[in-house]
């Protein structure tokens, strides 16, 4: 009798979507420069406008021709949701907002003030947000330029593991997923919600369950899971079918007509 436990695998439908304040993860949210602007320019605008009038953004979201606007897809009973969701980013981001607000201030004082002389004395004149994260130079064009040392800003207080985080669901549909750059992503019962930084060794044990199965309670255990019933139909104990690239040609030769192998 085999009393090894099964082993599953991540299944074929699943999506493991990385997740900052809730928003899928991209470079506008991820770099701290960027964040402070992406935020204060369009997440916080997107998230007043649905806030104001839900209904509106729920029905825009479902014409085809505003695909990509910016209009919240989330159900306006659970407007409340946004609400908190806009103020926890507001509270946490205040930083991050003055550090776009000084960074655009100061680049245009430089613009007005400067004719092509030394900046060695504008170093002095840089507000506290900016003081030792930036560089102050010319361009080609001969124009002033406030350069951010961005891998300084990832070692500061700027850069927030905390609101980190992974949504893993089962994607049925490829049009299922709201528009990524202006929904949030909310808490639901067909989700497993992990909040866990990026960069941490859990993730790449996790992201190895494509190839590597384990048992369900170690899989459990990665992911601080009390109820297991949420994650296992995101698990598969089926073999994983190998990659044959010489049939994928070949399949690839039998549907074309046009350009015959």
């Amino acid at each position: 009798m085999n009393s090894n436990p099964p082993l599953y695998r991540l299944a074929d439908h699943v999506v493991v979507e990385p997740l900052i304040d809730r928003w899928i993860a991209w470079p506008h949210n991820f770099s701290p420069v960027l964040y402070g602007f992406h935020f204060l320019n369009y997440q916080k605008a997107v998230l007043i406008s649905y806030i104001k009038n839900p209904a509106i953004h729920v029905k825009s979201s479902s014409n085809l021709k505003l695909l990509g606007g910016p209009f919240v897809n989330v159900p306006q009973e659970r407007a409340e949701e946004i609400v908190r969701l806009l103020e926890t980013m507001e509270r946490q981001h205040g930083d991050l907002v003055t550090l776009a607000q000084d960074l655009t201030a100061f680049q245009i004082k430089l613009k007005q003030e400067t004719k092509g002389q030394s900046l060695e004395a504008y170093y002095q004149q840089l507000p506290d947000s900016l003081q030792g994260f930036v560089e102050l130079g010319y361009d080609y064009l001969n124009n002033p330029v406030v350069r951010c040392i961005e891998s300084l800003f990832y070692e500061s207080a700027y850069y927030k593991k905390d609101t980190q985080s992974f949504r893993i669901f089962a994607l049925t549909h490829d049009d299922d997923r709201p528009y990524y750059m202006s929904t949030p992503r909310l808490s639901g019962h067909d989700a497993v919600e992990w909040r866990m930084p990026f960069d941490t060794a859990a993730v790449d044990a996790f992201c190895r369950l494509d190839t590597d199965p384990r048992p369900l309670s170690e899989i459990s255990a990665m992911l601080a899971l009390q109820d297991e019933s949420t994650l296992l139909p995101l698990l598969s104990d089926e073999p994983l079918t190998p990659y044959n690239p010489g049939r994928a040609t070949a399949y690839a030769c039998a549907i074309s007509v046009m350009q015959p192998c």
